[in-house]
């Protein structure tokens, strides 16, 4: 084989191992995002986690990105609280923050919005400052929401009354679920 047949045969196989790369990224994101969406239509087609309108809201201890604790509990205590189930390194759960940043400050002040996340502490803490996510953070590091509430599809917001009941709670949080919307909701289901 000539040396220019050699240097067609060498760039073919590395372009073809490029696209081969690319190809099996772009198939391994595209079934995540298949997966997430086909949860997601499900849950808002009946299915749902433990955690429904009109029960109260568990109190669970959790841990600040700071390592203090707390629980919902103390989060809620008398007021209109959102929370915002997150996971670290979730692309739908980016896409909801870079959209709920738009808001901050826009937010009834008689309504309190956390975000809710079961990763660790440190890579939350990490994730949230990348983020810019502007609204506390606490950490479920006992996995209580999704071991015993099945809330494991992110993100997730659920709005929670003063009275510690759950107002609603909306699987798939995206562009189309602003914290104004999510707020105004939260009023309104009382």
């Amino acid at each position: 084989m000539s040396r220019t047949g050699n240097i067609f045969l060498i760039i073919g196989v590395i372009a073809a191992a490029f696209l081969g790369v690319v190809a099996g990224t772009e198939f391994i994101s595209w079934r995540k995002k298949s997966h997430y969406y086909k949860k997601v239509e499900g849950l808002q087609e009946g299915e749902s986690t433990l955690l429904r309108k009109g029960n109260q809201f568990p109190q669970v201890e959790l841990v600040g990105l700071d390592r203090t604790s707390t629980s919902t509990q103390k989060l809620g205590e008398g007021a209109n609280v959102l929370y915002l189930f997150l996971s670290v390194g979730c692309d739908p759960c980016t896409e909801a923050i870079k959209s709920w940043i738009k808001f901050e400050g826009k937010i009834a002040d008689n309504v309190k919005v956390y975000g809710l996340c079961e990763d660790d502490v440190d890579y939350t803490k990490v994730y949230v400052e990348k983020t810019g996510f502007p609204f506390p953070v606490y950490c479920d590091t006992n996995y209580v929401f999704s071991a015993q509430y099945d809330m494991d599809v992110y993100p997730s917001a659920v709005g929670v009354n003063s009275d510690g009941t759950i107002a609603f709670v909306q699987h798939g949080v995206g562009d189309d679920f602003s914290p104004l919307e999510a707020t105004e909701r939260l009023i309104s289901e009382r």
